[in-house]
């Protein structure tokens, strides 16, 4: 994934403002325009390498049934999608990102179940 003048941006402004209270709350479910924007971004951006390694450590294969816990954005859900498994259940407590991975993934040939 490569860095737009977006993310630029939002890393200058996360890096000035890391330790706020506002911060912490939109990470774990962002709420605020701005700042849970910014840090959708730095998650979507920030997490690409873990979590395909995450995934290819638990070798999903065909037919497999994951239970993916606080999926958050669901990138690991896009690259266990890769793996074909049979049944995905996604769990994610913040109704932001709820929102987020049923819009995302309603079209998908994978069964699955967003709680």
């Amino acid at each position: 994934m490569k860095k737009t003048i977006l993310d630029h941006i939002a890393i200058f402004i996360f890096r000035r403002m890391q330790y706020t209270k506002i911060i912490a709350i939109n990470m774990r479910q962002p709420k605020h325009f701005i700042f849970g924007n910014i840090t959708k971004r730095l998650m979507a951006f920030g997490n690409n390498k873990i979590i395909e390694d995450s995934v290819n450590r638990l070798n999903v294969i065909e037919g497999d049934v994951v239970v993916e816990v606080g999926s958050g954005n669901g990138q690991a859900i896009e690259e266990i999608i890769k793996r074909e498994p049979h049944k995905i259940f996604a769990i994610e407590i913040s109704k932001t990102f709820l929102s987020d991975l049923r819009s995302k993934f309603n079209n998908s040939k994978i069964k699955k179940e967003i709680f």
